[in-house]
């Protein structure tokens, strides 16, 4: 169902529904808001699930949040590297980078059937540089 979601200026949701401003009578013919909008923050209707245990939950788009968890854990750069490096060491043993670009092929099969939470990657950039250095 789609909801009014109001996110702060950096992008983080801070409300599902209609932001309550509080306004209450100053007793003086104006009006004090209470709970103010935080200053940048802005709505969007967007697509929310209820969860199992009731509450309400941003529609998360299983590849997106793949693309996000990946990031976070390799630039494009080391990506790209490690593909390179995967395809030019066709034959040579190398276990942590083979087990690194699995990793990357299972988030995105894991996304495509739906989920949104990941494995950690089973090494990292450097431990796979070590692997690699011989072989350069």
């Amino acid at each position: 169902m789609k909801t009014t979601c109001i996110f702060d200026k950096n992008g983080t949701l801070i409300n599902i529904g209609e932001w309550e401003e509080q306004i209450e009578d100053d007793g003086k013919g104006g009006f004090v808001v209470r709970n103010p909008l935080p200053e940048g923050a802005y709505s969007e209707d967007r697509d929310i699930v209820k969860g199992t245990d009731g509450g309400l939950y941003l529609q998360l788009d299983p590849l997106t949040e793949a693309e996000k968890f990946v990031a976070a854990r390799f630039s494009s750069l080391q990506l790209l590297q490690m593909k390179t490096w995967k395809d030019e060491f066709v034959g040579q043993i190398t276990p942590k980078l083979t087990a690194t670009y699995n990793w990357t092929s299972d988030i995105v099969k894991a996304a495509a059937s739906g989920n949104t939470q990941f494995s950690e990657s089973p090494h990292t950039f450097s431990e796979i540089i070590e692997e690699c250095a011989s072989l350069l």
